[in-house]
């Protein structure tokens, strides 16, 4: 039982194994890949740091940047397609 169950685990990495070297080896794919990991990393940055520097840029205190960036951040997810 545990046989079969080790020699289907085997197969399945294998299987997925030769399907994401296929998947990443088309260029048009990986480009797109890491240009959605790009703009992810663009849009977390500004929203991790974009409070802080309407603190220090517009001399307001913490908890109004915070409410400012939260009512732009529902309005944003209040206004999509």
């Amino acid at each position: 039982m545990y046989v079969i169950l080790i020699e289907l685990c085997l197969f399945l990495a294998s299987e997925l194994a030769k399907k994401l070297a296929r998947i990443l080896g088309n260029a048009r794919f990986s480009l797109n890949l890491a240009a959605v990991c790009l703009v992810l990393f663009l849009v977390g940055g500004f929203l991790a740091f974009t409070p802080k520097y309407l603190e220090t840029q517009f001399f307001i205190p913490a908890w109004h940047a915070n409410a400012v960036m939260g009512t732009k951040i529902i309005a944003s997810f209040n206004t999509r397609n």
